[in-house]
This record gives C-alpha cells, sequence and structure tokens, in this order.
C-alpha cells in the first residue's frame, strides 16, 4: 500500500469513529457569542431517556378521578355549564349520603389544571373577610406520586384553602398568602349548595405536570357550620386516602412536546432539571433534536451558553426524557432552556422555558459551618478521640424522612440504654430539600448521640446529594473502633458498582470482625426482593459469604425483619419515623431501633420499640474472619 493510501485509510477510520461524537453532542461553539467549552468527559448538558417504573408502592386506589383534556380552557364563573359531561369516573363523591357531601371534577389542557368541586350541606356560611376559617372552607392538596419532573412529596405539596365572604371568595396559601382570584376562582352559593372552580396554571404547580405516567395525589380538607359559635364542624377529610388524578391525553396526531422544570428559580452552584415530555403520533426511529440554554443579554435579546444535537427515538405515545445541566459557576441572572425538532425543513416542535439563577442559596454557607461538627470526618474524630479499651455500645435505625419526632424519641432512649453512637441507615430526609437538611442538622446538633449516616434514595431527590455531601462529607467510608471495623457504603442509587465492590473487598480484608451498613437491602433475600437492588448484588452477598461480617444492617423498606443468607446475618431496620410498609405483616410495624454491644467475647443485639418493648438476640462470638482472597470474584450486578 503506498504512504498516501495509508493516510487515507486512517483519515477514513477517524472520520467513522468520531461521527457519532458529532451527532450525539456538540457545544454552541459555532453559535454567536458562546460561552467557553467545557472538559469534553463531562457534558454540561445531558439529556436521559426516562424508562417508565413499576407501580408497586402506589397502587391505584379506589378513590381514582379521571381528568379529561380540553381543548381550550375553561371559564371560572362558578357554573359548571361549560365542563364536559362527565363520563365514568370523571367525578369523585366524597362524604355520606346526608349532607354535607362534595363531588369533586378535574381536567386540563396545555396551559392550566381545573378542578371544581359541588359542595351540598344544609347551611353554607360565609367566613369573615379576614378569617377564612370562621365559615365553610375547602383545603385542596396536590403533591406527586412519581418523580419524573422532581418529586413533590405530601411534606411539600401545593395546598390552596378557599372560602367565601360577602366581599367574594378567598384564596390563600397553606401560608396564609392571599392570590388573586380573578380568572382564577369562582365561588357560586345559592341555599344549600356550593359551587367552587378553580384554575391552576401549570407554571404555579412545578414540579407536577399532566404528563406524569402515575398522575397525582388530591387531598381534601372540607369543614362546614350550621352557624359562627358552632365549636365542632362537619368535616370530610381524605385523611391518607387521596384521590388519584389520572390525566387521560388525547391521541396526537403530530408530535407535540412540553418542557417541565423541576424550579423555576436555581441557586447559584446547582445543577439544574426537567423534563421534556414528547408525544409521537407514530415511533420514530431518529428525531433531530436541538436543546439549547441560553441566557438574557442587557438588551433583552438571548444568548446560546451551550447546545446538544441528538437523535431521539421516539415509542409511539407519551415519551419522557430528563433534561439535566451542570450550571457550574453561571451568575446569577435571567435564563432559557428550549428544544426543537427539525425533520425534512420542517420544525415539528420548538418548546421553551424560562428559569433563573439566583444568589448561592444561604443554606450552602450553613451546612458548610454545621459540618464542622456532624460531618463524618468530625464525629469520628471525636469518637476515636474517646475509644474505650475493649467493647462498645451503638444503635442502628434507619429510614426516619418525616418523622423526627420518633427520631428523636429514638435516638433519646438508645442513650439511656447506653449506646455511644447511632448509625443511622439512610433516608435522613423526605425529599432532599435544603430546608429539610437544615432541619435534620439542627435535629442532630441537639441530639444526644453522635450519628454516622449512610445515604438513602430520599436523601438524593430533588439535587439533594449535593446538600447531603455538604453536611456530612463521605459517602462510602470505614473505620476501626474498639477492634472492629465499621464499613459503610452509598448505595441510595440502587447498585453497588464494581469499584465499590472492589473497595468493599479491600476493606473486608481484616482479621477484625466486622458490620456492614448499606440502605437498600440485596434482592437475593426472597423476602425483601421487592423493595431491593439486583445491580451488584450477587457479588456483594458472595463477599458476606466469604469474609462472614458478624451482621449486616440494611434499611428502604419501613419495618423491622431478620434474614440469614449463607451463614451471615442480615437485619432490616427500616422503622425510625417513615409510614409503614405492610408486606413484612403487622409483626414487622413497628417504630424501633437496633442496640449492638460489640464486645471481646462476641456481638448481641436487641431491638428496643418505640414504647420501650426489648427483645434479646443471642450473643454471636466474634471470630476473626479470613483475610484470603478469593480464587474468581462474581462480575459486578451477578
Amino acid at each position: 500500500m503506498h504512504l498516501s493510501g495509508f493516510y487515507s485509510l486512517i483519515i477514513l477510520l477517524l472520520t467513522i469513529l468520531l461521527a457519532p461524537l458529532s451527532l450525539s453532542a456538540q457545544t454552541a461553539a459555532n453559535a454567536p457569542e458562546a460561552a467557553p467549552s467545557r472538559p469534553a468527559l463531562v457534558p454540561s448538558i445531558r439529556l436521559e431517556r426516562i424508562t417508565p417504573l413499576a407501580t408497586t408502592y402506589h397502587p391505584a386506589p379506589p378513590a381514582a378521578l379521571i381528568c379529561p383534556q380540553l381543548a381550550g380552557p375553561l371559564t371560572m364563573d362558578g357554573n359548571l355549564s361549560d365542563w364536559p359531561a362527565p363520563q365514568g369516573n370523571e367525578t369523585l363523591s366524597l362524604g355520606e349520603s346526608e349532607a354535607p357531601r362534595v363531588v369533586l371534577r378535574a381536567a386540563w389542557d396545555e396551559a392550566a389544571l381545573y378542578l371544581s368541586a359541588e359542595i351540598t350541606d344544609t347551611t353554607i356560611m360565609l367566613s369573615a373577610p379576614e378569617d377564612i376559617y370562621s365559615g365553610d372552607w375547602l383545603a385542596l392538596a396536590l403533591f406527586s406520586i412519581g418523580s419524573e419532573c422532581g418529586a413533590l412529596p405530601e411534606q411539600e405539596a401545593h395546598t390552596y384553602l378557599i372560602s367565601a365572604s360577602a366581599q367574594g371568595p378567598l384564596l390563600l396559601t397553606a401560608e396564609g398568602d392571599k392570590i388573586p382570584t380573578e380568572k382564577t376562582l369562582a365561588v357560586a352559593d345559592t341555599p344549600g349548595r356550593r359551587i367552587i372552580e378553580l384554575c391552576l396554571p401549570w407554571t404555579s404547580l412545578r414540579p407536577l405536570s399532566p404528563f406524569g405516567n402515575d398522575g397525582m395525589r388530591l387531598a381534601i380538607r372540607l369543614e362546614t357550620r350550621k352557624s359562627a359559635d358552632e365549636i365542632e364542624p362537619n368535616v370530610i377529610d381524605t385523611h391518607g386516602n387521596e384521590a388519584r388524578l389520572l390525566m387521560q391525553r388525547g391521541e396526537a396526531k403530530a408530535i407535540k412536546a412540553y418542557l417541565c422544570l423541576a424550579s423555576e428559580d436555581l441557586p447559584a452552584g446547582e445543577s439544574f432539571e426537567g423534563t421534556l415530555f414528547v408525544i409521537a403520533p407514530q415511533p420514530t426511529a431518529a428525531l433531530p433534536l436541538r436543546l439549547q440554554i441560553t441566557t438574557t443579554k442587557a438588551d433583552g435579546s438571548a444568548r446560546n451558553l451551550y447546545q446538544i444535537s441528538t437523535l431521539l427515538r421516539l415509542e409511539q405515545g407519551l415519551n419522557s426524557f430528563r433534561l439535566h445541566w451542570d450550571a457550574g459557576d453561571q451568575p446569577a441572572g435571567e435564563y432559557g432552556v428550549k428544544c426543537s425538532a427539525i425533520s425534512e425543513a420542517t420544525e415539528l416542535f420548538n418548546v421553551t422555558s424560562a428559569f433563573r439563577i439566583t444568589p448561592k442559596s444561604s443554606a450552602w454557607q450553613q451546612l458548610d459551618e454545621d459540618s464542622k461538627t456532624l460531618s463524618v470526618k468530625s464525629v469520628l474524630e471525636k469518637l476515636q478521640k474517646a475509644e474505650p479499651a475493649a467493647g462498645i455500645k451503638f444503635a442502628v435505625m434507619g429510614d426516619l424522612r418525616g418523622g423526627e419526632r420518633i427520631f428523636s424519641e429514638l435516638l433519646s432512649q438508645a442513650a439511656r440504654e447506653g449506646a455511644q453512637f447511632a448509625v443511622v441507615t439512610g433516608d435522613l430526609v423526605s425529599s432532599g430539600l435544603p430546608n429539610q437538611y437544615l432541619n435534620f442538622a439542627e435535629l442532630l446538633k441537639n441530639a444526644p448521640l453522635p450519628v454516622l449516616p449512610t445515604p438513602g434514595n430520599h436523601d438524593y431527590q430533588n439535587q439533594g446529594k449535593g446538600y447531603y455531601t455538604r453536611l456530612f462529607g463521605q459517602l462510602n467510608y470505614s473505620f476501626d473502633l474498639a477492634g472492629y471495623r465499621f464499613i459503610l457504603l452509598d448505595n441510595a442509587d440502587g447498585q453497588l458498582t464494581a469499584s465499590q465492590l472492589n473497595w468493599l473487598e479491600a476493606k473486608l480484608q481484616t482479621p477484625l470482625p466486622k458490620f456492614v451498613f448499606l440502605h437498600v437491602p440485596p434482592a437475593n433475600i426472597k423476602a425483601w426482593e421487592w423493595h431491593a437492588f439486583t445491580t451488584g448484588a450477587d457479588r456483594f452477598v458472595s463477599l458476606m459469604e466469604q469474609y462472614k461480617p458478624a451482621r449486616v444492617f440494611v434499611a428502604h423498606i419501613h419495618a423491622y425483619d431478620r434474614a440469614t443468607l449463607n451463614g451471615v446475618e442480615y437485619i432490616l431496620s427500616g422503622a425510625a419515623g417513615a409510614p409503614f410498609h405492610s408486606q413484612l405483616g403487622p409483626q414487622s410495624m413497628i417504630y424501633h431501633f437496633i442496640l449492638v454491644e460489640a464486645a471481646p467475647a462476641g456481638v448481641t443485639d436487641s431491638v428496643t420499640k418505640l414504647g420501650w418493648e426489648k427483645e434479646q438476640k443471642e450473643a454471636v462470638p466474634a471470630k476473626p474472619a479470613t483475610t484470603t482472597a478469593p480464587a474468581a470474584a462474581p462480575a459486578a450486578g451477578g
């Protein structure tokens, strides 16, 4: 082969190899006034398909309300005549056959969610102008089931309080802030009947959207009175039996796209997240998509910061894609995200949504300050400095999210029983929000015991991993104390990677007896496989069998249970305040902690239930485990 032919072949091969990269991602280098490029190995923008998950933990309740899609908006006038005629489950009745009674309806279009309540009662009471609670009032709370566009748990629900006074309708937030009612709320009263119509723009309901596969949940509370002097009102309250709003989508005749942002405001230094929903009338193998992040210049025009071009594979119906942008050190200001698709010179869709980067949240500074005493490094320094000569006593518990009062009582009881510290195996907070971490840090600062955590899946929601690491630092760590080795793993995302398992194996190779802690249990334990991890589980269980730790502690399932697998004892302690899971039976549904006594002679543990009942377990001698490396380690993930 001639030398020129050889070079031509090399150039051809390079062209073939690099072509997919130019198709899948490109910076905005060719766009006007593009920002400096970032390292190619860490793309600043990512778009990932969301695979619908099984709804094992969110079965459709009997109270399901179908929300039909509308061709246009409804008028908020207290008259339901422009609503479509209800069919099947498009109404939901609450209350007994006698008054009071409420009939709910819901519908939606691309701009808003519409809710109506038809209340029947013998007496309709007006409220005083400045006291919504003095008459009949209705509270509505909307929160998410799935997390396709960011989780919105019950504690963070969009809540609205509705009443009417002689001066007109009243609409308040849960914090008591008044909301303008023009074109938003109508209340029409006739003897024995009140009709409420409410229009909620989707922009005010973020991160909720009409495209989540699971729909959303609606909780209500209605209070009615017969007179202003009545102390005990009549109440209709869903109270744990919330209605499921199931969004009915019409058949698409052309490709349509919608953008749902997790929030309109992004604190500086955090990552931006959103969801692109694409509805396709038929499958499409390769739809050309351009995704852009823009900023607003002083003259009001947009300037490209970053963009990617990629090909989307669309299935018929609804397709969901998670958008992630590492905002890095972008300054505060007005920004936007734009998604467009052009095929054969025809624009199929072009959707945009604005957001703001706000000055760095004070939560960062406060968590930095709190980490000086609460980080893993700080707590370990104190424990190892006061290390006992022989033996130690500690508590284990997990899954408190939202149950801080119960968690505090469990910590106090553990301290009274002589525990020197507590290991909390994940789900410290409900949904990863900064205020939740600040509240948890405040709780720990006043706790009777130092706490060493492992992260759980709820801790990482809503960009919570950044707050977790800010407060606690390490995610995977080990330490030696009182003649024992403690190994704590991060599998909050439902897996153990090959590198984590290699690190774990190295830490297991010690003559010291060992304890292992992680949030999600392995699926190899049959009774727990419905809420367990599979990727890396086989190798993890194999390592446990080989190195025989004294105990393996897990959580994630909100219950108490035990299992022995291949001679290794696994303890499930996942009920430190979170709502119970019932799958393991009523005997497992107890708020509790495990008290472990690790002495030179062996290990004993006992379960202490809230209410201070106690179950003792037999001592297991703390025999040194072999440190011989395995002949052939199983592959990660089994």
